[in-house]
Protein backbone atom coordinates (compact mmCIF):
# COMPACT_ATOMS: atom_id res chain seq x y z
CA UNK A 1 0.00 0.00 0.00
CA UNK A 2 2.91 2.36 0.67
CA UNK A 3 4.00 2.03 -2.97
CA UNK A 4 0.64 3.64 -3.84
CA UNK A 5 1.15 6.29 -1.08
CA UNK A 6 -1.45 4.85 1.31
CA UNK A 7 -0.73 4.27 4.99
CA UNK A 8 -2.74 1.65 6.86
CA UNK A 9 -3.76 2.19 10.47
CA UNK A 10 -4.24 -1.10 12.30
CA UNK A 11 -6.30 -1.96 15.37
CA UNK A 12 -5.06 -4.14 18.24
CA UNK A 13 -5.82 -7.30 16.21
CA UNK A 14 -3.89 -6.08 13.13
CA UNK A 15 -7.10 -5.38 11.20
CA UNK A 16 -7.09 -2.27 9.02
CA UNK A 17 -9.06 0.29 10.97
CA UNK A 18 -8.31 3.38 8.89
CA UNK A 19 -6.36 4.41 5.83
CA UNK A 20 -4.59 7.70 5.05
CA UNK A 21 -3.27 9.05 1.78
CA UNK A 22 0.32 10.23 2.38
CA UNK A 23 1.25 11.20 -1.17
CA UNK A 24 1.07 14.49 -2.97
CA UNK A 25 -1.27 13.56 -5.81
CA UNK A 26 -3.70 10.69 -6.32
CA UNK A 27 -3.08 8.43 -9.29
CA UNK A 28 -4.97 5.41 -10.61
CA UNK A 29 -6.06 4.42 -7.11
CA UNK A 30 -9.26 2.79 -8.34
CA UNK A 31 -7.04 0.10 -9.95
CA UNK A 32 -5.53 -0.65 -6.54
CA UNK A 33 -8.89 -0.67 -4.78
CA UNK A 34 -10.48 -2.93 -7.39
CA UNK A 35 -7.60 -5.39 -6.85
CA UNK A 36 -8.07 -5.53 -3.06
CA UNK A 37 -11.89 -5.28 -3.12
CA UNK A 38 -12.52 -9.03 -2.53
CA UNK A 39 -10.54 -8.74 0.73
CA UNK A 40 -12.28 -5.59 2.02
CA UNK A 41 -15.30 -5.85 4.30
CA UNK A 42 -18.60 -5.19 2.55
CA UNK A 43 -19.97 -1.64 2.99
CA UNK A 44 -16.53 -0.22 3.77
CA UNK A 45 -15.58 3.01 2.06
CA UNK A 46 -12.82 5.57 1.72
CA UNK A 47 -14.01 9.17 1.60
CA UNK A 48 -11.86 11.84 0.01
CA UNK A 49 -11.87 15.64 -0.17
CA UNK A 50 -9.99 17.21 -3.06
CA UNK A 51 -8.12 20.49 -3.02
CA UNK A 52 -10.86 21.99 -5.17
CA UNK A 53 -13.58 21.06 -2.66
CA UNK A 54 -14.63 17.99 -4.62
CA UNK A 55 -15.78 15.04 -2.50
CA UNK A 56 -16.04 11.38 -3.43
CA UNK A 57 -15.96 7.86 -2.01
CA UNK A 58 -14.58 4.55 -3.08
CA UNK A 59 -17.17 2.02 -1.84
CA UNK A 60 -16.65 -1.72 -1.45
CA UNK A 61 -19.39 -4.33 -1.81
CA UNK A 62 -17.34 -7.38 -0.78
CA UNK A 63 -16.36 -8.15 -4.38
CA UNK A 64 -15.74 -4.91 -6.24
CA UNK A 65 -15.01 -1.24 -5.68
CA UNK A 66 -16.79 1.76 -7.22
CA UNK A 67 -16.05 5.46 -7.19
CA UNK A 68 -19.11 7.59 -6.40
CA UNK A 69 -19.77 11.30 -6.03
CA UNK A 70 -22.38 12.96 -3.82
CA UNK A 71 -25.46 14.69 -5.19
CA UNK A 72 -25.92 18.33 -4.33
CA UNK A 73 -29.54 19.28 -3.81
CA UNK A 74 -30.47 22.89 -3.21
CA UNK A 75 -33.61 23.38 -1.17
CA UNK A 76 -35.68 26.30 0.02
Amino acid sequence: MKEWAWELILDDNNNVDDIDFIGEKLGDDLILFEAIAPYVEKDSYIEMYGEDGCRWRWIFDGKTCKEIYPETIWGN
